[in-house]
């Protein structure tokens, strides 16, 4: 899990080649991107504190994550973005101020 800062970057290793990079662009607002080492089917998943999907991407084929979320619409707490892919699952905690 990475627990994301306002103005820091996460930075997780998984598998010898993936890098996953989470970074808040401003507040409520983060980017996610990950360099996958081959192509892979990836799905992305952003649940609420209570589990409820909120929204949902994929599964789509591709070498590179990148997802802009942006949280400023949704109610102040603990969200979780759980990223799925061939090399296995992620889950990312973030939160809304």
């Amino acid at each position: 899990v990475v627990t994301v800062i306002d103005e820091a970057i996460g930075l997780q290793s998984i598998g010898s080649e993936a890098l996953l990079v989470v970074k808040t662009i401003s507040e409520n607002q983060y980017t996610v991107q990950q360099k996958l080492g081959s192509q892979q089917n990836v799905s992305l998943k952003l649940f609420d504190a209570l589990g409820k999907v909120i929204m949902e991407v994929g599964p789509n084929k591709t070498d590179f994550v990148y997802i802009q979320l942006d949280l400023r619409e949704y109610v102040g707490g603990i969200y979780y973005l759980k990223i799925n892919n061939d090399s296995g699952t992620q889950t990312i905690k973030l939160i809304k101020q």
